[in-house]
C-alpha cells in the first residue's frame, strides 16, 4: 500500500493528466458524433461479417485487403475490431473503442517518448499535457481512424528503438510494430522504411557492436519482411489509391505537358530560355518543386489552427487542429532544437517532422490530416521544450513568473474548454446531418415497419452501409443477395442486396413497387415522394430524413 502511495505521490501530473485524456475521448464516445461517417460503418461490418462467417462483405475468406467501396481498406483495424464487436456487439461505441484506446496510450508514449529524447521531466509533462487536450488528438481518438492506431505503432516503435540502445531485444518488439502499422494505414510505408534508416544512419556506431548486432539483424529480418509481405498483399490498396499521388494523377501530367509546350514556343528563339526551361521543366524537377511546396503547406499557421478541416469528417468546426498559442510554443521549440543539432535525438526529430509530411505532400490533396498525423505528434515534443524554455526563462524572473505560470494555465483551461464547447454542443447541434444523424434509428424504425421491399435513395451516399450496419444484416444474406457494379475508377455501387434497393429517386414514375414499400430518402424529395397511388404520408424524421410507405391489397 504504501509503495502504490509513493508511485501515485511522485507520478499524480501525469496520471491527472492521463485522466483528463481518458474524459475527453471516451464520454459519450457512442453518441459524440452521433452517427459513424461511411468508412468507420464499413470497417464495423466487416468485421461483424468476418466474425459471422469468415468472409468479408464480398465473400473472401479472410483477405489481407478489403474491397469496401473500391478505395480497399487496410486490414490491421478489422480485425482488431473483432473481439471488441464479440463483446460489446456491433455499434458506435465498439468501432471507436480501439481508436480511444490508441488515444489515451498516445499520452503515455509521448511523456516516456519526451523523457527518452530530452531526460527532462517537465518537458515530458508539457508535451503529453499538449497532447491530452490537442483539438486533432481529441478529435481522431473518437472516431475509428485507422491513421490514428497507426501512429500509435510507430510512435511506439520509435520509442523502443531509443529504448533498444541500452535494451537491444526491445528492437524486436519495435520491428513488430512496425509490421503492424504497415498493415493498418499506408502513410507507414513511407515513414516507417524512411525513420528507421534515419535512425540507424543516426546511431549506427552505437549499433555495431558484438552484443546488439544480433538482435539488430533479427529486428532488421523482421522489419524487411513485413514490408515486402505489406507491399505485395496490400498492393491493391496502394494501386487503388495510386491516383491521388502527384506524379500519377493525369490531370497533372497534363498540366506539366502544356506548361512544356508553353515554354517551348517561348524559348524558340532564344538559347538561354531554351537551356533554361530545359532543366526547370523536366518531370523530377517540375513534380518536386510541388512535393516541396505542399509539404511546407503543413507548417503554415493557416492549416496548423486557422483552417477546421476541409471536411467535417476530417476536423473539428469551428477549431483549427492545434490552438493558436500552441504554435507559438512550437516555434520557440523548434529554435531551441535548432540550437542544439549537434544532438542526434535533436536530428532524429527533426527528421521525423519533415519526414511525417511527406505521404501529405506526394498527394494531390495537399495538406491533408490524416497523412500528416506524424508530423503533428513530433510537434507536441517540440511543444513541450518550447513551453518548458519559456516557463524556465519566466522562473528567473520571479516577480512575473507566478503570474506567468497562472496565464498558461488558465489559457489552457480556456483552450480545453472551447475544445469541449465546439465538440460537445457546438458541431453536433449544426453539423449533425454531415455525419447521418439519426440515421440509426431511422434503420430501426424501418425494420419495425416489416415491408415488403425497402427503396433507399440513392442521394444518401453509400446508405447500403449504414443500413447494413444498423440493421446488423446478415452477412451470410447479404454476401448471397448482393448486385453491385463497378465504374471506370474502380469505386462500387451496390444496387440490391435481400428486399432492399437504392434508386435514383429522380426515376419514381417508372418505379414497380410492391404490396407494401418503403421509401427512404432526404428532405429534398418530398416532393417526388408525394406522387403516386397507395401512398400514405410522407413522415419526417429528425432533421434530415423522409420516407412514405406505399401500400397496395
Amino acid at each position: 500500500m504504501s509503495r502504490l502511495f509513493k508511485f501515485l505521490k511522485s507520478h499524480w501530473q501525469i496520471i491527472a493528466i492521463i485522466g483528463v485524456g481518458i474524459l475527453l475521448r471516451f464520454y459519450m464516445l457512442g453518441l459524440v458524433p452521433s452517427s459513424l461517417n461511411r468508412d468507420e460503418a464499413a470497417l464495423g461490418y466487416n468485421a461483424y461479417s468476418l466474425l459471422q462467417t469468415g468472409k468479408d462483405e464480398f465473400g473472401e475468406s479472410w483477405p489481407l485487403t478489403f474491397k469496401s467501396f473500391g478505395d480497399y481498406k487496410m486490414p490491421g483495424y478489422i480485425y482488431l475490431l473483432i473481439p471488441f464487436i464479440k463483446i460489446f456487439g456491433l455499434n458506435n461505441f465498439s468501432v471507436r473503442l480501439i481508436s480511444a484506446l490508441a488515444g489515451v496510450l498516445m499520452i503515455l508514449i509521448i511523456y516516456w517518448f519526451s523523457l527518452e529524447l530530452f531526460k527532462d521531466r517537465k518537458v515530458a509533462l508539457f508535451s503529453s499535457l499538449g497532447l491530452a487536450i490537442s483539438p486533432w488528438a481529441v478529435f481522431y481518438s473518437r472516431i475509428g481512424f485507422e491513421t490514428n492506431v497507426a501512429i500509435f505503432f510507430i510512435a511506439t516503435s520509435f520509442l523502443l528503438l531509443f529504448k533498444g540502445l541500452k535494451k537491444p531485444w526491445l528492437w524486436l518488439a519495435s520491428a513488430l510494430l512496425m509490421v503492424l502499422s504497415l498493415f493498418t494505414y499506408n502513410h507507414s510505408f513511407i515513414v516507417v522504411p524512411i525513420m528507421t534508416l534515419v535512425f540507424f544512419g543516426l546511431f549506427f556506431k552505437k549499433i555495431w557492436v558484438k552484443k546488439k548486432l544480433m538482435p539488430a539483424i533479427f529486428a532488421g529480418v523482421i522489419l524487411v519482411t513485413g514490408v515486402v509481405g505489406a507491399y505485395k498483399t496490400v498492393g491493391r490498396v496502394n494501386q487503388a489509391k495510386g491516383m491521388i499521388a502527384v506524379y500519377n494523377n493525369p490531370i497533372l501530367h497534363q498540366e506539366w505537358a502544356n506548361i512544356r509546350a508553353d515554354h517551348e514556343l517561348e524559348a524558340k528563339d532564344n538559347k538561354f530560355l531554351y537551356l533554361k526551361h530545359k532543366f526547370s521543366d523536366t518531370r523530377y524537377v517540375y513534380f518536386g518543386k510541388m512535393i516541396v511546396s505542399n509539404s511546407l503547406k503543413n507548417f503554415t499557421p493557416w492549416f496548423l489552427a486557422v483552417r477546421d478541416g476541409k471536411f467535417t469528417w476530417n476536423g473539428i468546426k469551428g477549431i483549427g487542429f492545434f490552438y493558436p498559442v500552441d504554435l507559438l510554443f512550437i516555434f520557440i521549440g523548434l529554435i531551441v532544437l535548432l540550437s542544439k543539432i549537434k544532438n542526434k535525438r535533436n536530428v532524429f526529430l527533426l527528421s521525423l517532422l519533415f519526414v511525417g509530411t511527406l505521404p501529405a505532400s506526394l498527394s494531390i490533396d495537399q495538406a491533408h490530416p490524416n497523412r500528416s498525423l506524424n508530423m503533428f505528434w513530433g510537434l507536441y515534443l517540440v511543444f513541450g521544450l518550447g513551453l518548458n524554455f519559456v516557463v524556465k526563462k519566466m522562473s528567473k524572473m520571479i516577480r512575473i513568473s507566478k503570474v506567468i505560470n497562472v496565464f498558461i494555465i488558465l489559457g489552457y483551461l480556456f483552450c480545453a474548454g472551447f475544445l469541449i464547447e465546439r465538440y460537445f454542443i457546438y458541431q453536433p447541434k449544426h453539423y449533425a446531418v454531415e455525419w447521418f444523424d439519426q440515421i440509426d434509428e431511422v434503420v430501426s424504425t424501418l425494420d419495425e415497419l416489416k415491408p415488403e421491399s425497402i427503396i433507399l435513395s440513392s442521394d444518401l451516399p453509400e446508405i447500403y452501409i449504414y443500413y447494413l450496419f444498423y440493421s446488423h444484416y446478415p452477412p451470410q444474406l447479404f454476401q448471397d443477395s448482393v448486385i453491385r457494379t463497378r465504374d471506370s475508377n474502380g469505386f462500387y455501387t451496390v444496387h440490391q442486396f435481400g428486399k432492399v434497393k437504392i434508386k435514383v429517386l429522380q426515376d419514381f414514375d417508372n418505379f414497380k413497387i410492391g404490396k407494401k414499400t418503403v421509401i427512404l430518402g432526404t428532405d429534398q424529395n418530398s416532393d417526388l415522394l408525394s406522387r403516386g397511388d397507395g401512398g400514405g404520408e410522407i413522415k419526417s424524421f429528425g432533421r434530415n430524413y423522409v420516407y412514405k410507405i406505399f401500400s397496395f391489397d
